[in-house]
């Protein structure tokens, strides 16, 4: 077909959800395909819960058209936020097309899920003569039905009632994931219907417990259990060695006729409201299995033998102690993770992949440690990249896949911002990857306590190709609706691309943009790898970037502590008035002397020394003035003592000396020193009074129990003070 001769080029928005599965691949190849040929340029957005970001008050009005596939719904609460959200998303073009349900007024194009379970119900009655069928559905997280299932539930009671059965006799609903509900429906009938998703919930890929019940129950009971299937993942069925029949809508043509859909809308031509398109019957089982099934049939019997679901690999037990190690705040954190993740990536058993799966969230979630980093770091790098891995192994039915997954993989394994733009850029060249962008929001928008966005500006990080990767780097962050119209419309060639959320741990991180080439054959697959895995490396990378911030400022933050903690006790050992120490000051230096000299050896002397005259001074000449005499007497003893001797004031008129080491025959030079520095000091205050202080000392000795008896020793030396006191003259 050849492309459009019209010179407007249009541009169509794509909503998907954000479940991985080769329906979404299917339909992006298909609306990719149509656009090319029409000339129309396509951005599909890839949608996860938070879809603030797509409005067009911070996107802008930048699109013709848009088609909306309505799974986007999923996680709305009601009908009534179903309806918003459409509203708000209808505002973002003139024209929409619903995939799937009907919403507002846009037209819908449909899978005939109706008539194609109709149909298949009837190939199991008629071609494999079963008598007892039984069809599962299962409630969404809001207690609902989801109306895609009950639509194709109506084509198998169609077919029930054609034969005069009581469908409602047949419908199981599962409230949840209940092994024995399930094990009692197998046995009980000979054909089980159901939607993929609806055993193990909707993020999970394979119907592994159904399997593995029917299985068992053909084993011991010899009942010929066959299955029917819908859905992406439906020829996981085949695991068991089950006479398997499929229905698979054509999502390639879905794709197409959406993009023609929305298109015809554009251009004013007119549109059927109802579009549908035809599911196909596929038998696949035992005897003859699906090429691209093939791969799975060695490694499914040791999946499900008993003895295997104990087998652990060697080597993991050992990681698993060293996480343990790591949440208990044991071990090095970054270098255990690391080594734990690079083991899973050499794991090549997609089900040993699942079985340690709750086993390490359940490690991670029991642990609390200090460090409030580390259950985010831990479960970025371990849980929702084991996720990734076991999308890569599902994704390893072809070479391709698997080459792709090997390099996605090592994207995670960057542990710095540059050596991720490096990873990036052997990533894209490999693939001709003709344009990638990441747009992260600010550090300081990111909030892990609150796992929302705090601002509408993204720093662009990685542009290929039209900048260096440094220019790219040193961009000034940009508000998103800025973001997409450079991004979206940076030249007039129609493209299609890819906008993905970056999220890990439910932490926004911003957004992911690719356009996609031929070569890739699941680039919705590819670029969901990619965005999980870029989102978790970036996470780590900031979370240890934050640690060391954390541990640097903790670092300065301790030498502050310890700054104010040394001058705090030196307040609280020094005399504020005349800077000598004080009683608790003195008492702590005089201990520590006489514990570290085991008893101080000999000639240590106390001297006991009172202020004369104080209170005459101060009603005299005023408490000024009587302060003045109290730090005189101050300036004496600092000038008298030795450098090793321990002065302090122990309140009011009362001074204290320790001199160390000071033999008898010293004693009067001692004095003599402290009477010649009292004349000096008296000259120098030129004061109507003198300054003068009686003293008494004495030998100090410990007592029995090796302490020096402080408190006996000033007693000892007041009453020689006292004797001193009684003799003196008085002054003032």
């Amino acid at each position: 077909m050849q492309a459009s001769s019209s010179k407007k080029t249009y541009r169509i928005a794509a909503l998907t959800p954000s479940t991985v599965g080769s329906i979404s691949d299917s339909w992006m190849n298909g609306m990719a395909e149509y656009a090319a040929q029409h000339g129309v340029d396509l951005t599909v957005f890839r949608m996860r819960t938070d879809y603030r970001y797509l409005t067009p008050e911070l996107c802008g009005r930048m699109f013709d058209g848009l088609i909306i596939n309505c799974d986007v719904y999923e996680f709305a609460a009601s009908s009534a936020d179903v309806a918003d959200l459409f509203r708000r998303y209808r505002a973002l073009a003139p024209h929409a097309v619903s995939i799937g349900v009907r919403v507002g007024d846009a037209p819908c194009i449909t899978s005939d899920g109706r008539g194609g379970i109709r149909s298949l119900t009837a190939h199991m009655f008629d071609r494999h003569a079963c008598r007892r069928p039984k069809f599962f559905l299962r409630k969404n997280p809001r207690g609902v039905i989801p109306s895609t299932w009950q639509d194709r539930y109506l084509g198998f009671a169609d077919e029930l009632i054609s034969r005069g059965m009581d469908p409602e006799k047949h419908l199981i609903v599962l409230p949840k994931n209940d092994d024995d509900m399930v094990a009692a429906a197998v046995a009980e009938h000979d054909s089980v219907y159901g939607p993929a998703d609806a055993f193990l919930g909707f993020d999970e890929p394979m119907l592994v417990l159904l399997y593995r019940y029917c299985r068992n129950m053909k084993l011991r009971i010899g009942v010929d259990v066959r299955l029917a299937g819908f859905g992406y993942s439906a020829g996981a069925f085949y695991d068991c060695h089950m006479p398997l029949t499929i229905v698979e809508p054509d999502w390639r043509s879905v794709g197409a006729r959406s993009v023609e859909c929305i298109l015809r809308l554009c251009r004013g031509e007119p549109v059927d409201r109802d579009v549908s398109t035809p599911c196909s019957l596929t038998i696949r089982n035992s005897c003859g299995c699906s090429p691209e099934l093939a791969s799975y049939h060695d490694d499914v019997p040791a999946a499900h033998d008993a003895s295997a679901a104990e087998h652990r690999p060697d080597g993991f037990d050992a990681h698993e102690a060293e996480l343990k190690a790591v949440l208990t705040g044991e071990s090095n954190e970054r270098d255990v993770i690391i080594s734990l993740y690079h083991h899973l990536l050499r794991e090549q058993d997609h089900h040993a992949l699942v079985e340690r799966l709750p086993r390490l969230v359940s490690l991670i979630r029991e642990y609390k440690p200090d460090n409030p980093a580390l259950p985010m770091l831990a479960t970025s790098m371990v849980y929702a990249l084991v996720d990734r891995i076991i999308v890569t192994r599902r994704m390893s039915r072809e070479s391709f896949s698997l080459q792709v997954g090997g390099f996605v993989s090592q994207l995670g394994q960057a542990v710095s911002m540059p050596d991720l733009r490096l990873r990036l850029e052997h990533f894209l060249r490999t693939f001709q990857i003709p344009f990638f962008m990441l747009g992260l929001y600010v550090e300081e928008a990111v909030s892990a306590e609150t796992s929302r966005m705090h601002t509408d500006m993204l720093e662009p990080f990685f542009v290929r190709p039209d900048v260096t990767a440094d220019d790219a780097s040193s961009r000034t962050a940009v508000d998103i609706a800025q973001f997409f119209r450079e991004t979206i419309a940076r030249h007039g060639t129609p493209a299609a691309r890819i906008v993905m959320p970056l999220s890990a741990n439910d932490v926004h991180m911003g957004f992911q943009i690719a356009e996609i080439n031929g070569k890739l054959q699941e680039p919705l697959q590819t670029f969901e790898l990619t965005s999980s895995v870029i989102a978790s490396a970036v996470l780590t990378i900031r979370l240890l970037s934050l640690r060391e911030q954390v541990i640097a400022e903790l670092k300065r933050s301790l030498a502050t502590l310890s700054r104010y903690s040394k001058k705090v006790e030196a307040i609280s050992r020094t005399d504020e008035l005349t800077g000598l120490y004080n009683r608790r000051g003195f008492l702590d230096e005089v201990n520590e002397y006489w514990q570290e000299t085991n008893g101080g050896g000999d000639n240590c002397r106390l001297f006991l020394i009172d202020l004369d005259y104080l209170k005459k001074i101060n009603d005299n000449y005023g408490h000024a003035d009587g302060d003045i005499a109290i730090k005189g007497v101050a300036s004496i003893l600092k000038q008298a003592c030795r450098e090793t001797d321990i002065a302090a004031r122990f309140g009011g008129d009362e001074f204290v000396i320790f001199a160390k080491k000071l033999p008898e025959a010293a004693v009067e030079g001692f004095l003599a020193r402290l009477s010649r520095i009292a004349d000096e000091v008296n000259r120098q205050l030129n004061k109507p009074y003198r300054v003068s202080f009686s003293l008494g000392h004495t030998l100090c000795v410990s007592n029995d129990g090796g302490t020096l008896p402080i408190d006996d020793l000033l007693k000892e030396a007041d009453a020689m003070l006292y004797r001193m006191k009684k003799a003196r003259t008085p002054n003032p």
